[in-house]
């Protein structure tokens, strides 16, 4: 698309909007979980650039297609993550299943020399 008048038209494809063969055509909306579509260079001159981005606390994206989205409970912001917990009890958080449909298996891990690990919890290191 692109108009001007008494001059050439700069012509724009914004991909995740342009109904065209090799756009979007709502890939990033319709995919489980939904992400957003971004096309960074709308410009004709750039086909194939856009990209699926996971929506927080999802992280992960992908040019020209949907993204494998992941949740990582030490990392993110949401209900089921860990929220400082380990590290305020001076442990490490490991969340070994990255899949957003594996919440509230993240584990606290004591520092060696001590051991033990607790899951969704500060472990009791020995």
């Amino acid at each position: 698309t692109g108009q001007n008048t008494a001059a050439v038209a700069a012509c724009v494809m914004d991909e995740c909007v342009a109904p065209c063969a090799i756009c979007n055509l709502n890939s990033c909306e319709s995919s489980n979980p939904p992400q957003l579509c971004n096309d960074p260079d709308i410009s004709a001159d750039s086909p194939r650039d856009w990209t699926c981005t996971c929506v927080p606390p999802l992280t992960g994206a992908f040019t020209g297609g949907a993204a494998s989205c992941d949740l990582n409970e030490c990392e993110a912001a949401c209900p089921t993550c860990e929220i400082d917990a380990c590290s305020f009890a001076g442990q490490t958080c490991v969340d070994a299943d990255l899949q957003p449909s594996s919440t509230l298996d993240w584990q606290c891990i004591c520092v060696a020399p001590e051991v033990g690990a607790s899951t969704v919890a500060p472990a009791a290191c020995e």
